[in-house]
């Protein structure tokens, strides 16, 4: 739910309001006596699948980028880019590589290709999995603990996994993973999932709408360019197709929400905000 307080004399604000869809709740009085309306307006699912996605994005790139995760892929014999590719990765099975390359999207392709091979030369991919679910949840205890209501959290979670229509292989594999038996830990891999789903939808939105791959990870997230194995000169950003593509990722991810009642989402969303926090 949104809510905006307005002059009750600023009849233009109130009239924009109204028109998106807000509605007067009362009127309240400053110390001054001056009066306003509070207006509100119900966050729809796709806002809402926005909303908790721009946390739960970097929330999971900050346990695969951490320098814990690569310690625990040095402790089983696999450096930081081969435990990244195969650990996350490895949920799709002992695959070609050129299926590794399709399911993590925006990647330099042969930079995959070489990784994912390379490492499976050493551990069987469904091993190097759980050894990623492993280090992802060691990596949420760590920070995670003193969250309320994960227990909570993590039915909410469940249940939009198992509601997601969106297409993803990584997610795919991921949502059929173990899970720890512990709140904690089991949060953390769902988060883990969570962000795998919304990470399936966002590249069936770019197939969607045409935006080269380059681009679209160019005009979001362009620091990464270079860390995603492309050596050329970065293309120009299309910020107006970037944007429809979020807009499709959250239609595509939308459904995954939609049973969970106002109460509900408010839970799921202060923990995710919590767990933002706590692993900064």
């Amino acid at each position: 739910m949104t809510e905006e307080q307005v002059s009750v004399f600023d009849e233009g604000r109130l009239h924009e309001l109204r028109k998106a869809g807000y509605q007067e709740t009362r009127i309240e009085r400053d110390g001054a006596g001056h009066e306003f309306f509070i207006l509100v307006r119900m966050t729809t699912t796709s806002e809402f699948a926005r909303n908790v996605g721009k946390k739960i994005g970097p929330l999971g790139a900050a346990f695969m980028m951490h320098g814990e995760t690569g310690q625990y892929g040095e402790s089983i014999g696999l450096p930081f880019l081969e435990f990244y590719v195969l650990g996350r990765g490895g949920v799709l099975g002992n695959v070609e590589p050129n299926v590794a390359v399709e399911a993590f999207g925006f990647f330099e392709p042969t930079l995959v290709a070489n990784t994912w091979n390379a490492a499976r030369q050493k551990m069987d991919p469904s091993e190097a999995s759980e050894h990623y679910a492993k280090a992802c949840a060691e990596w949420g205890r760590k920070r995670l603990s003193n969250i309320d209501s994960l227990d909570e959290f993590n039915k909410l979670a469940e249940r939009a996994i198992a509601a997601n229509t969106a297409p993803g292989a990584l997610f795919n594999g991921w949502k059929d993973a173990t899970l720890p038996d512990d709140a904690t830990g089991r949060a953390m891999v769902l988060i883990h999932v969570l962000r795998e789903m919304r990470g399936g939808a966002h590249i069936e939105a770019v197939a969607r709408t045409g935006i080269d791959p380059k681009v679209a990870l160019a005009t979001n997230a362009p620091r990464m360019y270079a860390i995603f194995g492309w050596a050329d000169e970065m293309p120009t950003p299309d910020a107006d197709l970037a944007a429809r593509t979020e807009t499709v990722t959250d239609e595509l991810v939308a459904p995954a929400f939609e049973g969970l009642d106002e109460a509900e989402r408010e839970l799921f969303a202060n923990v995710i905000d919590a767990a933002s926090v706590a692993a900064s």
